[in-house]
């Protein structure tokens, strides 16, 4: 695990805008690691941004930053980011917005 902290810091470096997407349908667990870590690149002065796909189930509504996250991928730029972290998503081809990533002219550097 400290080699994972490890390419992250690496990562991380260099950013200057941040894209943090989880998965279609999200849930407890792929908003509130994808919030979190928006709060620690927060005190890093490093600009993000929270994506999902879908809109975020009411239940969640009470999670801390749950208000900022960019619903729908008509609402989304991704050449305005360096670097992409998913949260919770276990193969990033099977994401709608992997075809997105791909679209895009210039090279993104991604963490999945």
């Amino acid at each position: 695990m400290q080699e994972d902290f490890k390419k992250i810091e690496r990562a991380l470096a260099p950013a200057r805008r941040v894209l943090l997407p989880t998965h279609e349908n999200p849930d407890g667990d792929g908003l509130g690691s994808m919030l979190a870590f928006a709060q620690y690149l927060t005190a890093q002065h490093i600009a993000w941004t929270c994506f999902s796909t879908d809109p975020i189930p009411e239940m969640f509504h009470f999670l801390p930053g749950v208000t900022s996250v960019t619903v729908g991928l008509n609402n989304l730029s991704v050449s305005d980011h360096d670097l992409v972290i998913f949260f919770d998503i276990a193969d990033v081809s099977r994401s709608k917005f992997a075809d997105r990533l791909k679209q895009q002219k210039k090279t993104t550097r991604v963490i999945s």
